[in-house]
């Protein structure tokens, strides 16, 4: 009998596991977005604090170029007028105070952004619990924390340089199949996503001058895929022949790069004349910010012993990759992108804003996370298998 309570008991406990199944996997996704979405939630909750010195400034210079002396680049001021549109300059302070509490709104959601391509960029190197440590790290930086509300250019530079990070992953991202990368298809991506990189490495440029090492990483990754495609060429040369060493195909994996080394400055350059206004040696970082690590002597120490450890578990991780398997990867891409990154950082002046370094800090301090977890779970097991 189909319609006896015995049944309908069995029908629910065959429906049962599904639903639990689907609550489960609404539950993680909803989990992942708090966690991505954690450094905007940081910067947002202090909307309300006093403006930094070059805040007005910088929203007067987007609302009211006539009134505003010196160069500006476009791409700040459309950043500027995301949230306020072409709104007037108003004449009363406390307007302005008002406004720019408006404006801050694009700051928080360009941190935002920036979270949701740190966990798409550590996600191809990584996996997916290491993108969340990275979301969360990110979040704990003193650019975010600290300064994550403070209306600046650096926001629109660094969403446009990690996009383009997260474009070149996804070209060294090629296939195993051999066959696949001989055809138009191919080729046309592999043209697209070479082409918006480019674009978006020349618009971070063109947002803050100074932020030009962008252009160094297709640079730096060819030159490594260089060194590794001639290491292995020698060794097919001194077991076989020079005539066995695949020049086609090592033609067709340096090209994409090559090309992109060599036409990244000259879009940049394009980019340059078409959305700055003025000179662009006028376009100044933004200084008075915090620092990278923490003033206290001992979170200072920890801070940099993380990095450090996620730094070289990063770099022994990806050379023996590379050395294994003899392909570009999203890992070693992001390593370029983190080690440029940070030695600009090591070079800037003192009280610069730290943000573009910000991400680069998030990638490593995941990593050493994760290692020290795992080193300390090493040490847990020894003990007690000692016992």
């Amino acid at each position: 009998m189909t319609g006896s309570p015995a049944a309908g008991v069995q029908r629910a406990a065959a429906f049962a596991p599904p639903v639990r199944g689907r609550l489960a996997r609404v539950a993680v996704h909803c989990a992942t977005l708090l966690v991505v979405a954690l450094p905007a939630m940081v910067a947002g909750a202090r909307l309300g604090d006093a403006p930094a010195p070059h805040e007005l400034d910088l929203l007067q210079q987007a609302l009211s170029p006539a009134t505003a002396a010196g160069a500006r680049s476009e791409v700040v001021t459309m950043f500027a007028q995301a949230a306020v549109g072409a709104a007037n300059w108003p004449a009363d302070a406390a307007a302005r105070l008002e406004l720019l509490g408006h404006a801050r709104l694009a700051q928080v959601f360009g941190l935002l952004l920036l979270g949701v391509l740190v966990h798409f960029c550590v996600l191809l190197a990584r996996g997916r619990l290491q993108a969340l440590l990275a979301c969360v790290c990110l979040a704990l930086t003193a650019p975010v924390r600290c300064d994550g509300f403070v209306l600046r250019s650096e926001t629109p530079a660094v969403v446009l340089a990690t996009f383009a990070v997260l474009l070149l992953q996804c070209l060294a991202h090629t296939p195993r199949d051999g066959r696949e990368r001989t055809t138009w298809s191919h080729w046309l991506r592999v043209f697209a996503l070479a082409l918006c990189a480019m674009s978006a490495n020349g618009l971070a440029v063109a947002a803050l001058p100074s932020s030009g090492e962008v252009l160094l990483v297709p640079g730096i990754v060819l030159t490594l895929a260089a060194l590794q495609v001639f290491v292995r060429g020698l060794r097919v040369r001194v077991r076989r022949s020079l005539l066995a060493v695949p020049l086609p195909a090592i033609n067709r994996r340096l090209l994409p790069w090559t090309a992109m080394s060599l036409s990244s400055p000259m879009v940049a350059w394009w980019l340059l004349s078409r959305f700055v206004l003025g000179s662009t040696e006028a376009l100044q970082p933004t200084y008075g910010m915090h620092e990278v690590l923490p003033a206290a002597w001992l979170p200072r120490i920890g801070t940099a012993a993380l990095l450090l450890l996620g730094g070289v578990v990063a770099v022994v991780r990806v050379g023996v990759r590379l050395g294994r398997a003899g392909r570009l990867g999203p890992d070693l891409v992001l390593l370029v992108a983190c080690a440029v990154a940070l030695a600009a950082s090591c070079a800037d002046p003192a009280g610069q804003d730290r943000l573009p370094a910000a991400v680069a800090l998030a990638v490593l301090g995941s990593e050493g996370v994760r290692a020290a977890v795992v080193l300390l779970r090493g040490r847990v097991r020894a003990r007690e298998l000692r016992v």
